[in-house]
């Protein structure tokens, strides 16, 4: 690749790639999985560290250096979209790594045979049966083989091994509700195949508790129809244990059907089912009518929507929606969604509108998830008379939607967005958001999310919420980001390291419907696998509550974890491990400013000078915007806060969206004396006129003034001589009237030894065979002093005799 490489004789090697590189893009081919041929594509990009020791010790004028590291890219993707009915995930194990045979010749470095050997493993499963056999089908494939270039040097028998598979994550499948008058359910299931829950009682979610203990119970999805009161569904395998030893792939799925459970505010219903097993359902979506919801049934009504494979092998991709609603205790007949369908239907997202339930899914024409054109996005209102509805002022190839309705009645989307048929599976879906208007036709506009510097935001499991006010925030797995508009990749210090080794961070992004810059915040930066997120959003605390599947931490490089730990922009206000498995925040919806960075324009000013502080502004909250109820200022004060301090430059802030970094420039009115050092603080919402989650860090401080340091001494003793010649860089500071030179003996403190009016002094009264530390200041004519410079120690030393010893035999 095109990484800079700096080599430093005696010291370290680094070999860093400071941004992003793209490694590698290699087509999967034909992936055996249940009979099914898919075909993929897959492509990474990582960061490289590199670190050795580089040592020249004559008389050895030649030296061979091969440094070797291991990628720290180990990706897990959610390959259920593929499956309909099976929940599914392919693992990239890759051993990667770079050989640099580097020689040294009298100090002249040759490096033309650079070797970079390459291997990457897929490794695939799909869950499904009853557990500890529920993981029916897996197995490895290699992608590929190979290095370059072909020389003795990289030999295939110098490749590295595929690095072994890490820790999978849990193959739970959390989900959320609230009922708005502060109750809320999790329920998920665990790698046992039962079913856990929890509550959350306005402060915490509490400590997880069963619902259902069977090995045969996957991916529930909950819905409140009442305060206080719910249902859960989720898919259930008939087949007994004994039976699954034996089940082919083919007759487990056929097993699996839907089974439900109601919450009555302390305990669940014993399971029921909704549907019998007959060729294979799952993939469940729920939404909920609240009954104190104007236009909903008077109890309450929860529908349920979900794949059924109505074929009986997944290899045909035959997959259709189906539906039905609770209400006043018991299940409607089960529905198709579109009787009249021959394409793969799939992704089902559910949301009421307007009193009644509208089903949004993914409808593939030719079901091939390979080509893209066909590929496109569908809805229909559930109310019997409706038709179905594929808009085409969206685009083609949607992967996962994800819908919500706002306080107008408008349908609102979230969806990953396949841009390359090659690359449908892995990293590369981008985020996109989108906005129904019908006036008096509906249209669609569609926004394809980037960051602040221009990178796409990519991603999987998009999940839309919208608060009491209509804005949108998109809950997601952070896989990446494209590249910068000149095409090249790179990494930013706020990026979350899970955004950069491509592991998977638990983000959000707040999403206007109408622009399309929008930067993401971060529920998580530990670089572990976090993935099936969920989010719900809460508006009797204005908050949204997520839950994540938290996996293994990889190992990565120092360096990496140092740039990216301080920097990023959290957003979480409370984590809550409730379980092994998953892991809850709360995320209150008011912004956060950030006072990020302070640079001045000159750090020892002189009287005349104009003075000047560069702020860098960012919100780790949801956008702000100026009203004429409330204004954000920025004050910039000399010595104290505000109150206490004096005021050298305010100004004000007319809007600062979610992940917005901002520049402002504030010009500074001085103080009286310029010659003392001075503290400027910068505080961002001083009088917390604006609500936000925290005012912790909205401040920043810096020094300005005082006398200018002297910088570059150098000194020089000769042996057999007690003098020290100093000498340093002159400074062209008109308030300089000389310098002062400070000694300590011995690992003393400093002393004053003299005085100059040069860039220059002899220390006359040194000693011999002493070590002494030498620092230089500044002062004015009045008397005013610097600080200390660096200091440099010299030794000095005497001649030394050495006699023979004569021993005198008897």
């Amino acid at each position: 690749g095109n990484n800079p490489i700096t080599f430093s004789s005696g010291g370290p090697i680094t070999i860093l790639d400071t941004g992003w590189m793209p490694l590698f893009r290699d087509v999967w081919g034909i992936w055996p999985i249940a009979s099914a041929t898919i075909g993929a594509d897959m492509a990474f990009n990582a960061t490289l560290t590199y670190n050795g020791t580089l040592t020249l010790k004559p008389p050895a004028s030649t030296l061979f250096v091969d440094p070797e590291a291991t990628v720290a890219v180990d990706a897990w993707f959610d390959l259920s979209v593929l499956f309909g009915v099976v929940s599914a995930n392919a693992h990239a194990i890759p051993a990667i790594t770079v050989g640099m045979p580097v020689t040294f010749v009298n100090g002249v470095k040759d490096d033309s045979d650079i070797c970079f050997r390459y291997k990457l493993d897929i490794k695939w499963s799909a869950k499904v049966g009853v557990c500890p056999l529920c993981d029916k089908e897996s197995g490895t494939k290699n992608i590929f083989n190979d290095y370059t270039p072909k020389s003795a040097l990289c030999a295939p028998g110098a490749q590295s091994a595929a690095r072994a598979a890490s820790t999978p994550p849990s193959n739970a499948s959390p989900s959320l509700a609230t009922d708005g008058f502060g109750h809320s359910l999790s329920v998920w299931s665990d790698d046992a195949g039962s079913l856990q829950y929890s509550t959350y009682n306005g402060a915490a979610w509490q400590a997880a508790q069963t619902l259902v203990a069977d090995g045969a119970s996957l991916k529930p999805k909950v819905a409140y129809f009442a305060p206080n009161q719910a249902v859960a569904v989720w898919t259930h395998n008939n087949l007994t244990l004994q039976q699954a030893q034996t089940a082919n792939i083919t007759d487990t799925v056929k097993a699996q059907h839907l089974r439900y459970a109601a919450w009555n505010g302390s305990s669940w219903s014993a399971p029921l089912n909704l549907t019998l097993p007959t060729t294979g359902e799952g993939n469940i979506a729920l939404a909920g009518c609240l009954s104190t919801t104007p236009g909903c049934p008077s109890g309450g009504a929860v529908t349920a929507a979900w794949v059924r494979d109505v074929a009986g092998a997944l290899s045909q991709q035959q997959f259709r929606l189906y539906y039905a609603t609770y209400q006043n205790g018991a299940w409607s007949a089960v529905q198709a969604v579109d009787a009249a369908s021959a394409a793969t239907d799939g992704e089902p997202a559910l949301v009421y509108e307007n009193g009644a339930p509208l089903v949004v899914w993914v409808r593939d024409a030719d079901r091939n998830p390979g080509t893209l054109t066909d590929r496109r996005l569908a809805y229909r209102r559930l109310d019997g008379a409706s038709p179905v509805v594929v808009p085409g002022d969206l685009p083609a190839g949607i992967v996962e939607p994800s819908a919500a309705v706002d306080p107008s009645g408008n349908l609102k989307l979230a969806f990953t967005l396949a841009e390359d048929p090659n690359a449908f599976t892995g990293n590369q879906r981008t985020l996109h958001s989108a906005a129904q208007a019908c006036t008096p036709t509906c249209a669609w506009s569609v926004q394809k999310l980037q960051d602040n510097h221009g990178r796409a935001l990519r991603g999987e499991s998009p999940i839309l919420t919208l608060d009491k006010n209509g804005k949108g925030t998109i809950t997601f797995r952070g896989l990446g980001f494209g590249p910068l508009p000149n095409g090249q990749y790179q990494a930013f210090p706020e990026d979350a390291i899970g955004m950069v080794t491509l592991t998977g961070e638990a983000a959000q992004v707040d999403v206007d419907f109408a622009t399309t810059v929008h930067s993401p915040h971060y529920l998580s930066n530990d670089g572990a696998v976090n993935w099936h997120p969920s989010a719900v959003y809460d508006p009797a605390l204005n908050q949204i509550h997520t839950i994540a599947v938290k996996g293994a931490v990889p190992v990565l490089p120092l360096a990496l974890k140092a740039q990216h730990s301080a920097a990023v922009n959290l957003r979480v206000v409370h984590t809550t491990q409730v379980a092994d498995e998953v892991a809850f925040a709360a995320v209150p919806l008011q912004p956060d400013f950030v006072v990020a960075a302070l640079t001045p324009s000159k750090r020892y000013p002189e009287l005349i000078d104009p003075i000047s502080v560069t702020v860098q502004l960012r919100n780790d909250g949801v956008a702000w915007q100026a009203s004429r109820t409330e204004q954000l200022d920025l004050a910039a004060l000399w010595d104290g806060d505000p109150g206490v301090g004096t005021l050298a430059a305010s100004a004000q802030i007319t809007e600062l969206l979610g992940g917005q970094i901002i520049t402002a420039t504030l010009n500074l009115t001085p103080p009286v004396d310029l010659d003392v050092t001075h503290s400027l603080l910068v505080v961002v919402n001083p009088l917390q006129a604006v609500a936000e989650q925290s005012a912790e860090n909205n401040r920043q401080t810096t020094l300005i003034g005082g006398m200018p340091v002297v910088t570059d001494v150098v000194a020089l003793a000769q042996t057999g001589n007690s003098l020290v010649y100093l000498q340093w860089t002159p400074l062209t500071d008109r308030r300089v009237a000389g310098y002062r030179v400070y000694r300590a003996e011995d690992g003393g403190p400093f002393v004053p030894v003299g005085s100059t009016f040069v860039e220059g002094f002899v220390d006359l009264t040194a000693s011999l065979d002493h070590t002494y530390r030498y620092a230089v200041t500044t002062f004015t004519i009045d008397g005013i002093e610097s600080e200390l410079s660096s200091a440099l120690e010299v030794a000095t030393s005497s001649y030394h005799v050495y006699l023979p010893v004569v021993l005198k035999g008897h």
